[in-house]
């Protein structure tokens, strides 16, 4: 239940991600909480996966969403930082 919780935070975390990239263009895109956050949540949704995978209802839709949503936000992220210090 916990661990549950602690997922859905860090996918929540992803998308406000997401609409500051969208909707504000930036202002808070280059900060090293952004990389911790996406990096460690890949970590847990990994090991969420590989703890979980033998129990009677285990529902894997979470560590996909999270999973998927955290390398697609450390992909915009690293992009976003390699424009960021290209032009200056």
């Amino acid at each position: 239940m916990l661990m549950r919780l602690i997922l859905s935070l860090f996918l929540l975390a992803n998308f406000i991600y997401f609409i500051n990239f969208l909707f504000l263009s930036g202002s808070l895109l280059i900060n090293k909480i952004w990389l911790a956050t996406f990096i460690l949540s890949i970590f847990l949704s990994i090991f969420y996966f590989l703890t979980r995978n033998n129990q009677k209802r285990y529902n894997p839709y979470l560590f996909i969403a999270l999973l998927t949503s955290s390398m697609s936000s450390l992909g915009v992220y690293l992009f976003f930082y390699f424009l960021f210090h290209i032009q200056g």
